[in-house]
């Protein structure tokens, strides 16, 4: 029995053990934690951290720098989101570990209604390489909030994402990111017999030969 179908197998009695191993998957910074059931309009500091990634004002680092409204006010647009309280501010976002990213989208809000004047968004990615991306998105004039989700295009492998008002203040939420992380799915009783049953022959084939049931790349003897 080959080195590659022992490791198939010992793969099989992870999968028994939890469910099978998926790559891809979605984080989504929400600002949930931030919620406040209130009418006003709650500071929240200079930095904010969330799922092992940072959004930091770079524009200002005290207490009012970024703010969210609380979920009575007549401002609040239905979910919790950031706020920038610099009026050309910039937000940047990075994963912890100086550790790269892709970015999918993200939602923008206006600040406040009636707004007819309508807001620029301005985003930059900087990749690893060290080149940039930018995308550019006009927020309407509005007399009613509601959040539009941007697609960003381009932006995978960044090593830091800006968020630039150039002239208005705007609530944003839903920071979306790719994660290739491994994911644990459930599967079906039937699958986890199937799995723990081909690891028991395969450990009994090789119980003559003494052979460790290990991948190739860590296999050993005994």
């Amino acid at each position: 029995m080959s080195a590659i179908f022992r490791c198939a197998t010992l793969t099989m009695l992870i999968v028994a053990m939890g469910g099978e191993i998926a790559r891809g998957d979605h984080i989504v910074i929400d600002f949930q934690s931030l919620e406040r059931n209130n009418a006003g309009d709650n500071y929240a500091g200079s930095l904010y951290q969330e799922d092992g990634f940072t959004v930091q004002n770079m524009t200002g680092s005290d207490v009012f720098a970024f703010s969210r409204w609380g979920t009575q006010s007549q401002y609040y647009a239905g979910s919790t989101a950031l706020v920038n309280r610099y009026g050309e501010g910039v937000t940047r976002l990075t994963k912890s570990g100086n550790g790269t990213f892709d970015l999918l989208s993200i939602d923008i809000a206006h600040w406040s209604v009636p707004n007819l004047l309508g807001v620029q968004a301005v985003f930059i990615g900087t990749h690893l390489n060290g080149s940039t991306v930018t995308q550019t998105f006009n927020l309407p004039g509005q007399s009613t909030l509601q959040f539009w989700t941007v697609a960003l295009n381009g932006f995978s492998d960044l090593v830091k994402f800006e968020i630039n008002q150039p002239y208005h203040t705007f609530q944003f939420d839903n920071i979306t990111i790719e994660s290739d992380g491994l994911l644990a799915v459930p599967v079906p009783s039937g699958m986890v017999l199937m799995g723990l049953g081909a690891v028991l022959v395969s450990i009994r084939i090789t119980h003559r030969k003494r052979v460790g049931l290990l991948c190739p790349e860590t296999q050993t003897t005994i």
